[in-house]
């Protein structure tokens, strides 16, 4: 008459904090920002900004630039890319965009129109800009010139 509950599985916390959006997800006009993992397999239109690793997979869109750790694209981006480590474009991945990256990989069958800029610093050299809505204009201070107008 009873049944004993089956334990719900727990989740593993031993592996890194990982995003993913999935096939057939389509996010508009937004911005990924964080420190973890992400994985994209639906269509993004916005900027990705993570201290982890960008893997867009083969159903995976991304329209917007990317500042990441390493990049692994199957899918398709449209947009710049900076990246500290390793970008690797696999075979029927895409990238339209520029990149700068500490090493670049470019698999037969993979398609990159844009230029790279590739080496130690490569993925260090473009300074970040902020997002405005990380900029306090409201309280920032004119400069004397502005004040006396």
């Amino acid at each position: 008459m009873f049944a004993k509950q089956k334990d719900t599985p727990s989740i593993d916390t031993s592996v890194a904090s990982q995003t993913v959006i999935s096939e057939g997800i389509t996010i508009k006009d937004n911005m990924i920002c964080g420190s973890g993992n992400v994985s994209i397999g639906g269509v993004f239109f916005g900027d990705i900004e993570v201290d982890g690793f960008l893997i867009i997979n083969e159903s995976g869109n991304v329209r917007g630039d990317i500042r990441a750790a390493g990049a692994h694209v199957h899918g398709s981006a449209e947009g710049n890319l900076v990246v500290h480590n390793t970008v690797r474009i696999f075979r029927g991945g895409r990238i339209f965009g520029d990149i700068h990256c500490g090493s670049f990989i470019v698999d037969e069958g993979a398609a990159f129109g844009g230029q790279c800029n590739m080496g130690a610093e490569a993925g260090q050299s473009v300074a970040r800009v902020p997002r405005p809505s990380e900029l306090d204009i409201i309280t920032a201070p004119l400069p004397a010139t502005a004040q006396q107008a």
